[in-house]
């Protein structure tokens, strides 16, 4: 949650920057839905996982390289044809 923590703490400062942020997982801590949801961020991945943030955030980052290299391959198929 330490991330979170830091999020909420630049978000006082600079309340647009939520709008550039990814929350990777929610923890099974209830205090993190709460974090959450004060910066109003949905969490990709709700695994139930108790583990750091930084767990979630290698959990997560395959699955959107993955998603990128497919969306990246299909748009140039879509212009070689």
């Amino acid at each position: 949650m330490f991330a979170t923590d830091g999020a909420l703490v630049v978000q006082q400062f600079y309340p647009e920057v939520a709008e550039y942020m990814i929350a990777a997982h929610e923890s099974e801590e209830p205090a993190h839905a709460q974090m959450l949801d004060k910066l109003r961020l949905a969490p990709m991945l709700k695994w139930n996982m108790r583990l750091g943030e930084g767990t979630g955030a290698l959990a997560l980052y395959p699955l959107l390289s993955g998603a990128v290299a497919w969306l990246t391959q299909m748009e140039k198929s879509k212009t070689s044809s």
